[in-house]
């Protein structure tokens, strides 16, 4: 998922937000022995180059020490972020914990569509300003899209990608309604790469480098 980057994966839990992206089953950096994760890092050596961090909670009183001892390692870090909490993104940023971010935009920034995918506690104003802080900042980031279908259509794409710019980095992902844990959505039919290409057509009036793909 990292182009580029040898990574694995470390999910903590706290988002108040649903994703359609079954990898965003989040368990909780406490229930997990943080030293067999370190440890798992050490016996792969210089086989891995970063980590991905999917952050459900920013704030996680875990989370800083885990990205200094991470870090300490050499390895890069990605935080993956619902976009939730930008005053925490932006310290996170700031004092150099992340080397890349990712921000996953479920929706058009508008609270009907939003909500209809990450539930009621959805909120496209954080969101709206993590984007303006991730790009503001200058760190390496991307950002990408799950395409359910029915919500997030060529319109949806190409009003996401005119908020993203031009010279960021945007990743359309099919949907997949039997991965979801989401009952509302599994009945879905996902989009045909014809469709998918067509989304991925849309975003490029806005943005220059975009791909779609499964993951």
């Amino acid at each position: 998922e990292w182009e580029g980057v040898g990574s694995c994966k470390v999910f903590i839990d706290g988002s108040r937000l649903r994703s359609p992206r079954p990898d965003t089953r989040r368990r909780d950096l406490t229930d997990v022995d943080r030293q067999a994760v370190l440890e798992y890092l050490d016996d792969r050596g210089g086989s891995l180059a970063g980590m991905i961090v999917c952050a459900g909670d920013l704030g996680s009183p875990g989370l800083i020490p885990f990205l200094k001892e991470v870090g300490r390692r050499g390895l890069k870090i990605r935080l993956d972020t619902d976009g939730m909490q930008p005053d925490a993104l932006d310290d996170l940023i700031g004092a150099r914990y992340a080397d890349s971010v990712c921000i996953e935009i479920m929706a058009p920034l508008d609270n009907g569509p939003y909500r209809r995918i990450a539930g009621d506690s959805a909120d496209v104003g954080p969101i709206g300003r993590s984007i303006g802080i991730v790009k503001e900042s200058g760190i390496d980031c991307v950002f990408r899209t799950v395409a359910v279908p029915g919500i997030v259509d060529a319109e949806s794409i190409a009003g996401i990608a005119a908020s993203i710019g031009p010279g960021h980095r945007y990743r359309i992902v099919r949907f997949d309604p039997r991965k979801t844990d989401d009952p509302a959505l599994i009945g879905l039919k996902p989009y045909s790469d014809r469709e998918l290409a067509e989304l991925g057509a849309s975003a490029k009036r806005f943005v220059r480098d975009v791909r779609v793909a499964d993951i």
